[in-house]
């Protein structure tokens, strides 16, 4: 969803503008580098988080724990018939690696569904065996999520992903070979559902919040990647459901929790706190340090945040450079486009919003039903607005 501009022609010179690395062609002249350095320099805002630690240490040992055995399984279910390719089983092996082996920074999904499942579930029955079916759940959906992510990065063209090359960048896969992957990594989170809950009471609801996840996801993929003129440009936040939303509700449902108002109640506030995460995704793209994808919003006049305040709050004139600037991969264009950005002072805009959206959240919480335990809740909430939950 995010991606660098300006990888063409660059040199060796480092601009904090938005990402640990982003590199300027030689034909920008020194006034132009100043922009980029200026904007990339902000502090963060003066917000006070609830915790400023939030311990998931349990349930990454129960991740890493897990994962040999999950790996080894997929193999083994997808290369029923293709035993006999070794070069199959070490491609796939690769790809599982790449997309599933990572810093816990990148595992927000997987995290939280364990700590979902460990604040729902009965005490009694939060054993060893069961923790470890609530991981394999966990990587069910990261599975899904990583089949959307290699989408994804094909679609934006996206170069970087993780501080690393994106998966279709690696020099033996390529696009086609991308495609072919990414449905290796969904079906192989629908072998772990099948494999490891089809007795389970909630084993429909667990199936149908899969599906409803990565279709809803990749029709928004298909929204995102339609050309708008700026002043059209809509948020649909679809896309970023599948990192906020999926892990608590199916947590709940392993939990034998099926009460349609909780789970309508707490649905309401993932969906709140994913759009809060995009938003944030937009911003940080531009304004931070500290991104640890590409960042094409600009290039491929992607419907962000951004753009559309930038439209809501500019003058006429600053209107008609967004129209005639937005959406194309020129340096000059984009670079007209970012100190747009900075006159504007959007950045300052979204740390109000920032503040805003936190307050509202923490009332919103202290509303929630005594089945909801309101410690999740303010976690995960500290946990998206410190920048943890990532794709």
């Amino acid at each position: 969803m995010l991606t660098s501009i300006l990888y063409y022609n660059c040199r060796n010179i480092k601009y904090p503008l938005m990402g640990n690395f982003v590199f300027l062609p030689n034909s920008l002249g020194n006034s132009i580098k100043k922009v980029f350095t200026i904007i990339g320099s902000r502090h963060g805002s003066n917000y006070v988080n609830r915790s400023k630690h939030i311990d998931l240490s349990v349930e990454s040992t129960y991740l890493k724990l897990t994962l040999p055995a999950v790996m080894d399984e997929i193999l083994e279910e997808q290369l029923v018939y293709h035993k006999h390719y070794q070069e199959l089983k070490e491609r796939y092996r690769n790809l599982l690696n790449h997309t599933l082996n990572l810093e816990d920074l990148y595992l927000s999904v997987p995290l939280f569904l364990i700590r979902s499942y460990r604040e729902f579930e009965k005490p009694a029955l939060q054993t060893d065996e069961n923790l470890k079916r609530a991981a394999i759940l966990a990587w069910s959906l990261k599975l899904a999520e990583a089949s959307m992510i290699v989408d994804d990065d094909v679609i934006d063209k996206s170069k970087v992903r993780y501080l690393r090359p994106t998966w279709y960048k690696k020099p033996d896969v390529g696009v086609e070979g991308a495609i072919c992957d990414s449905s290796f990594l969904l079906s192989g989170g629908l072998f772990l559902l099948l494999n490891h809950f089809r007795k389970h009471l909630q084993f429909s609801n667990i199936l149908k919040e899969y599906y409803v996840n990565y279709s809803t996801c990749m029709l928004a993929l298909c929204i995102d990647s339609k050309k708008y003129k700026v002043q059209e440009l809509k948020l649909d936040f679809a896309k970023a459901y599948p990192i906020t939303v999926i892990n608590v509700i199916c947590a709940m449902y392993l939990s034998n929790i099926v009460d349609p108002v909780i789970h309508a109640t707490a649905k309401e506030f993932l969906k709140d706190l994913a759009k809060y995460v995009q938003i944030e995704d937009d911003v940080k793209c531009v304004f931070n340090t500290h991104s640890e994808k590409d960042c094409t919003d600009v290039a491929q006049g992607k419907s962000s945040w951004l753009a559309i305040q930038a439209y809501e709050r500019g003058s006429r004139e600053q209107r008609f450079v967004l129209e005639n600037h937005y959406g194309k991969s020129d340096n000059e264009s984009q670079i007209r486009i970012y100190q747009l950005y900075k006159d504007l002072r959007l950045d300052d805009h979204f740390e109000k919003f920032r503040e805003d959206f936190y307050e509202s959240m923490i009332e919103k919480i202290q509303t929630f039903p005594q089945q909801l335990p309101k410690q999740l809740f303010f976690d995960l909430l500290d946990y998206g607005l410190l920048s943890r939950i990532q794709s």
